[in-house]
């Protein structure tokens, strides 16, 4: 279903949407809300809770830089759309998640330490990392996570780069979310009556994508950003061990 389609299922969902309240395109925001909108929140919200779109990037480390954003990788920033980083190597090799606290009980000076092989990785913000220790070489930084899909290409003649079985999912949510904005008591019961559907779906859709027998769907981005899993080392110094 396209976009335009979506929006007629979430109208049908609803009673009570004015004309002039609830349109699709609006040039007056206080006077109108579009459904479009809550369609992309609603497209996130389905990658978000099935992790459905995995990536990978690679890039150039820089020497004695410690700290990268997810929006290094990928071309114009695409790496920023990762919700959830997974796993990271260092000039092809597995380096492992760390906490701070671990850090610290094991070298409370580690942030200061002299640059080296990065062994450890660990989470900075929602949106960067950190290498330990600060790398001394600009090899490779190979990073795969899940991330939140492009919704520049989501046009309103396009379909949901998502399985055909679960686009009127995204009309459910956005229906959600519309009565948060238009409560009328009918929508407000519509809106209950909705969201049993949303979780059930949702745990169906995660069961295709990450069962048994089932392949995450793998998105690469621009040419060259797939590699082979990197290969663990025969020894890896881990932080504490």
């Amino acid at each position: 279903m396209t976009k335009k389609d979506l929006a007629k299922l979430v109208r049908s969902h609803l009673d009570e949407l004015s004309g002039t309240w609830l349109k699709d395109t609006s040039s007056d925001p206080l006077g109108s809300f579009s459904i479009y909108d809550y369609l992309d929140l609603a497209y996130k919200q389905y990658a978000k809770e099935t992790e459905c779109f995995k990536v990978n990037y690679t890039k150039a480390a820089v020497v004695g830089t410690d700290i990268y954003k997810n929006s290094d990788f990928g071309t114009s920033g695409a790496g920023g759309r990762i919700f959830n980083l997974i796993y990271v190597a260092f000039n092809s090799v597995t380096i492992y998640p760390v906490t701070e606290s671990r850090l610290d009980a094991y070298n409370s000076n580690w942030r200061f330490a002299a640059n080296g092989t990065p062994t450890n990785w660990l989470k900075y913000s929602n949106k960067s990392f950190r290498l330990f220790p600060k790398p001394s070489a600009a090899s490779d930084i190979y990073i795969e996570g899940y991330e939140t899909p492009d919704i520049s290409s989501f046009t309103e003649d396009t379909e949901p780069d998502i399985e055909e079985l679960d686009h009127s999912l995204l009309a459910v949510y956005a229906s959600i979310l519309v009565t948060v904005r238009d409560p009328s008591n009918t929508n407000a019961i519509r809106a209950s009556q909705l969201y049993p559907i949303w979780q059930a779906g949702i745990a169906d859709a995660r069961d295709r994508i990450h069962g048994p027998g089932s392949a995450d769907v793998e998105v690469a981005r621009e040419a060259g950003t797939q590699r082979a899993m990197p290969v663990a080392a025969q020894t890896i110094t881990q932080a504490g061990g």
